[in-house]
């Protein structure tokens, strides 16, 4: 009996482990297919997905720009009361007024015809028009 709970733990531990890198793979993907297809044409679009840097896992606002990644920008700051449990699941990001490299994943990078992006904490500046 201990054996089965011992071996269905661990069979629920990586389907667990499966679906977050899934869900990881499948954010990527539907990045690319916002990033081939017209959308961010003439248009700044932010979108939040889950990014792994490191060993870390941020959740992060991807913003894109006439079809390429501009920046990542996780979150510095992470909900923690009331209904939010971010610390769960993500990282904060540390370093502040710090901007690293990012090597896009090979499939984007590959679609989009861009390696890296910077990360981390910064902003876009415009002109005003």
């Amino acid at each position: 009996m201990i054996w089965v709970l011992f071996v269905l733990y661990f069979y629920v531990l990586e389907l667990v482990i499966k679906s977050e890198s899934f869900d990881l793979y499948c954010s990527w993907e539907c990045l690319k297919e916002i990033l081939v297809g017209d959308w961010t044409d003439g248009i700044l679009c932010s979108i939040g997905m889950p990014v792994i840097k490191g060993s870390e896992r941020y959740n992060c606002q991807v913003l894109c720009f006439n079809r390429k990644i501009i920046m990542i920008r996780p979150k510095m700051w992470l909900a923690n009361d009331g209904n939010y449990r971010e610390l769960r699941w993500f990282t904060a990001w540390k370093h502040k007024d710090q901007l690293v490299d990012f090597q896009l994943p090979s499939e984007i990078a590959e679609a989009i015809s861009q390696k890296s992006v910077h990360f981390g904490y910064g902003y876009v500046q415009f002109l005003d028009t």
